[in-house]
């Protein structure tokens, strides 16, 4: 039987074959309350889709005022730039929406920028330097800051330190092209009132950042590689998962095509949402993989199949510890 292992913050090298990485995200956070227990957790996972319906009580005879976060992935600027300019509206694209007691609630997107754990927002955002750092001709925007406002981000670290051939500290020449040092530490934020001893319906609703890879490395002579053995581990593929994968693939592949399939990759966070009074009381997982002919592979104990697509998962008094990884498995048109 699976252990239950459960997981939208851009994490993790893209693989071989056009593979690219998925955004995480997830888990409820509340802040500066002990106060509100969490009666149900109803989440819905799918490759286009994500919803996850919460009740929650305020278990004292006081009405609470607590700020509530959907934490987004950190994004870490000078290893994933490129990655962070397509994500210059994140609210956007994931068409997050918060609906309260049947009613929309409006949500802000917060982003702040840290090196190491060290909060620097304060210092890019008075420089006039953008927090998301993916605005075009970011280099002009810091050559055009005054020395002493530069030299105080190099020494934050959110800027790097140029050296000349010598390795002595020089000023930027014009025609450098360098990235900024913070990460981004990005939620969806807004702030509740929990009415004293009252239960309230709390969905939110978004499409998910999907990774995916195309064909290649589920082949067997992949699997002695160290990205298949985390892969395994992450969704809890088992032998008689890969035997079926094996027998599909054989069955699909035709001429040249000895690959025919893509990988959809889901992250969601669980475990860093475990900020409310006590355990999660009723918990049920559903995982869609949205086509009868697809395959999926995620951990969780008790998994059972509910449709032609969906499986499902309940819990009782759970707390969760660790993160949701699902893997779907598409089989090329026509096949």
């Amino acid at each position: 039987m699976r252990s239950l292992v459960f997981w939208l913050i851009l994490a993790g090298s893209a693989f071989a074959n056009d593979g690219y990485s998925e955004l995480g995200i997830g888990g409820l956070v509340l802040k500066n309350t002990d106060a509100i227990s969490m009666d149900k957790e109803e989440l819905y996972v799918s490759p286009s889709k994500i919803t996850v319906d919460y009740l929650m009580t305020n278990q004292t005879d006081k009405d609470v005022e607590a700020l509530v976060m959907f934490p987004l992935p950190d994004v870490s600027l000078p290893a994933e730039y490129d990655s962070a300019r397509g994500l210059m509206d994140l609210g956007r694209d994931l068409k997050f929406k918060t609906i309260v007691d049947g009613k929309p609630f409006p949500i802000t997107l917060e982003q702040r920028a840290f090196v190491g754990e060290v909060d620097v927002t304060d210092a890019v955002v008075a420089a006039g330097l953008p927090v998301n750092g993916v605005v075009e001709k970011f280099e002009k925007l810091v050559l055009a800051l005054p020395m002493e406002t530069r030299q105080n981000l190099i020494k934050l670290g959110a800027l790097p330190k140029y050296t000349d051939d010598a390795g002595n500290e020089a000023p930027y020449p014009p025609d450098l092209y360098f990235a900024p040092e913070w990460t981004i530490r990005s939620s969806m934020v807004r702030t509740q009132i929990f009415p004293a001893g009252k239960t309230i319906a709390v969905r939110h609703s978004y499409v998910p950042v999907t990774g995916a890879s195309v064909g290649g490395n589920l082949a067997p002579d992949m699997r002695k590689q160290d990205f298949f053995t985390d892969k395994v581990k992450a969704h809890c593929i088992d032998d008689s998962w890969l035997a079926s994968f094996d027998k599909q693939v054989e069955k699909r592949a035709q001429g040249d095509v000895t690959a025919p399939y893509s990988e959809v990759w889901v992250k969601y966070i669980l475990k860093s949402g475990a900020t409310w009074k006590g355990p999660i009381k009723d918990f049920r997982l559903v995982v869609d993989k949205e086509n009868k002919d697809s395959l999926v592979s995620f951990c969780g104990e008790g998994v059972k199949k509910i449709g032609p697509t969906q499986f499902e998962v309940r819990k009782k008094d759970f707390e969760p510890t660790e993160d949701l990884n699902v893997l779907f498995i598409n089989w090329a048109a026509g096949e």
